[in-house]
């Protein structure tokens, strides 16, 4: 770009090259918004026989986009596989339009797209579309959490009975609760199949995701589970836990309750140490 002879300064050409080159319909509507024509962009921006100035953008325009695309595509592949690339790089170019990338690392790029998935034309139909979103970024964001290291169903096993109700629950860092009001995990389950995914079924509920080394989990969290969960969230010890469970029940049949569903958390590596 040059600046001609009481042009803008520097930083003013770069905030147009920025303004037209990250607008997620292209430079020339970008222009019109801008109240410029092409004739002001040939005045700061050289074009020659193969392209003019608009074209020349065009290229960076592109790469851009495409660039974001590819994010998007690697964070949210179920959701790009439900509704089809078509409609699914509309999708992206109607998200950068209403929520434009403003971090300098792309990795936090599409963590505003569940609650977007959620208000956008396409959950018309298909209002389950966010609750699938959702989950991909919870697996996003569950990779990348910190490491802990975990408590063992042997290690537990091994303690002396009077270490048990003041044993601590604290869950790893790498989990997240996603609150649902279908099933997606339907629709994740038939993908991995090779399967058509079709719509889930209806309901309210719950996901835990986890991850035990490099590989993320899902599962759904049962109704029962709920509230343990939320104690081991608060910092709740095995003994709190078995209290918990004791109202209308024996307390054998609390301490077995909390006993299979610590032991269920153990094996999966949600129990740090």
């Amino acid at each position: 770009m040059r600046s001609p002879e009481g042009g803008p300064r520097l930083a003013e050409l770069q905030r147009r090259f920025f303004a037209l080159v990250v607008a997620a319909d292209g430079v020339t509507p970008a222009l019109r918004r801008a109240a410029l024509s092409e004739g002001d962009l040939d005045a700061l921006v050289v074009g020659d026989q193969r392209r003019d100035a608009v074209g020349r953008l065009e290229i960076y325009a592109g790469m851009y986009f495409h660039r974001l695309l590819d994010v998007l595509g690697a964070d949210y592949p179920k959701l790009a596989a439900v509704i089809g690339q078509s409609a699914f790089t509309r999708l992206v170019r109607d998200f950068l339009d209403a929520c434009p990338s403003q971090h300098p690392s792309l990795r936090h790029l599409g963590a505003r797209l569940p609650a977007f998935v959620e208000r956008h034309l396409l959950s018309d139909e298909r209002p389950w579309l966010a609750d699938l979103a959702s989950l991909e970024w919870a697996r996003v964001t569950v990779f990348d959490a910190p490491d802990a290291p975990t408590r063992t169903l042997e290690g537990v096993r091994g303690l002396a009975p009077e270490a048990f109700p003041e044993l601590p629950l604290p869950l790893i860092p790498a989990h997240q609760i996603v609150v649902v009001g279908s099933r997606v995990e339907e629709v994740w389950r038939r993908i991995e199949a090779g399967q058509a995914p079709g719509a889930p079924s209806t309901g309210r509920g719950r996901l835990i995701v986890w991850r035990q080394d490099f590989i993320v989990y899902h599962r759904v969290v049962d109704v029962a589970e709920v509230p343990a969960l939320e104690l081991a969230a608060a910092g709740a010890t095995f003994g709190a836990l078995c209290e918990s469970l004791a109202p209308g029940r024996q307390p054998e049949d609390a301490a077995r309750l909390a006993w299979e569903t610590v032991s269920r958390w153990l094996l999966a590596g949600l129990v740090t140490a």
